[in-house]
């Protein structure tokens, strides 16, 4: 999205930080398709420390707009504070982290009373932006229970490259490595708590004692939870479960094109950027009934949704999508056409007039009227 704002003629500035040892610079900044992108060094993971951040943004001058990503982390609370201080239009996006803590498993006591301690003393960063942008209306009454006032919210929807994730014929090798007609269920992710992959398994149980040969599929980098995933594979001696582990974005296409059902079983979802891209793709998707999913899904039209931790509907809905091959088609079909609505075109458009609504100044509307009129002409 910000690569479609570049080429509309805006000037944009990342700022972003990286953890990692003695080894790692204290800044480094690198041109990306015309944006300049500013990497700091940082500590503790989750909380992004930076004192290189907050140098570096003492000495910069008066922007026109910034828009913050994320809360509750350093560098999104900083830059926060030091945008309102100086009183420059602030947008921000919490993509799901407001309210996301209730509800992860197990989530610690420790971690909740950290929270809502950072909550009542700098929740400046989601209060008081001009603008606060949800990706579904899921986050929009998040942020409404978080004090946000309604008229400060815009629903802009999270887009992707629907050249790159469409329907065809997968040229990975992964279809090749498996037995001849194998239908294989996959999940694309982070192997997280919140994922709600201990259910899945419990479902492919039955899936695989349904559908003979039927593989199971888990894309993603591991967050806590692959041990514990295996130690379940191994005690239920659960056949065809393969661990795939993360894999470049340009491979993503490729492996949906090769799944036969993606299933997010998910016990929270603010959007669902992964079961998009498979419905962009033309695969039906099964999720659970939460958050965001319900703007994607719709029951029997190009999926399936069921109640989170119900291992039972889950499996029932993919093994009826693994044995109807014409059902599963149409609902493929009807995937693509829905997730047609979620273009970078569209999210660029919505978040450019939200940009337009912060800008104070005259002259600064008149800027963004023309780069706005430049764009549709």
């Amino acid at each position: 999205m910000l690569r479609e704002l570049s080429h509309r003629g805006h000037e944009i500035t990342v700022l972003t930080t990286v953890t990692g040892g003695s080894a790692t610079p204290p800044m480094v900044t690198r041109q990306v398709d015309g944006i300049t992108v500013h990497y700091f060094k940082g500590y503790f993971e989750g909380a992004f420390l930076s004192l290189h951040l907050l140098r570096f943004l003492l000495d910069q001058p008066t922007l026109d707009l910034v828009h913050v990503n994320n809360y509750r982390n350093f560098p999104s609370d900083i830059v926060s504070l030091w945008s309102q201080r100086k009183g420059i239009p602030t947008v921000v996006s919490a993509n799901g982290s407001i309210y996301a803590y209730r509800y992860m498993p197990s989530f610690p006591l420790s971690k909740k009373v950290l929270y809502r301690l950072h909550d009542a003393f700098v929740s400046a960063p989601i209060r008081n932006a001009a603008i606060a942008l949800a990706v579904s209306c899921a986050e929009a009454k998040h942020y409404e229970e978080f004090g946000v006032p309604r008229k400060k919210v815009r629903i802009v929807p999270n887009g992707i490259d629907l050249d790159s994730f469409s329907p065809g014929r997968p040229n990975d090798d992964l279809r090749s490595a498996l037995p001849l007609g194998s239908k294989l269920v996959g999940f694309v992710g982070r192997l997280d708590p919140i994922k709600g992959l201990q259910t899945l398994l419990k479902a492919f149980e039955s899936v695989s004692q349904q559908t003979p040969g039927c593989k199971l599929l888990l894309v993603g980098p591991d967050f806590g939870m692959k041990r514990a995933l295996m130690s379940v594979v191994h005690e239920r001696k659960l056949s065809g479960v393969i661990f795939l582990g993360p894999v470049s974005y340009d491979r993503l296409p490729n492996i949906y094109r090769t799944l036969d059902v993606v299933v997010t079983p998910s016990s929270f979802e603010i959007f669902g950027m992964s079961t998009l891209e498979a419905m962009a793709c033309g695969k039906p998707v099964v999720s659970t009934r939460v958050g965001g999913m319900v703007e994607l899904v719709q029951e029997g039209y190009n999926g399936f949704l069921v109640k989170p931790e119900d291992d039972h509907a889950l499996a029932n809905r993919v093994i009826y999508l693994l044995q109807h091959n014409d059902s599963a088609r149409r609902l493929g079909e009807n995937a693509r056409k829905k997730a047609l609505e979620f273009s970078i075109k569209r999210t660029a458009d919505l978040t450019e007039k939200a940009y337009f609504e912060c800008v104070s100044s005259d002259s600064q509307r008149a800027e963004f009227r023309d780069a706005q009129n430049t764009h549709s002409a």
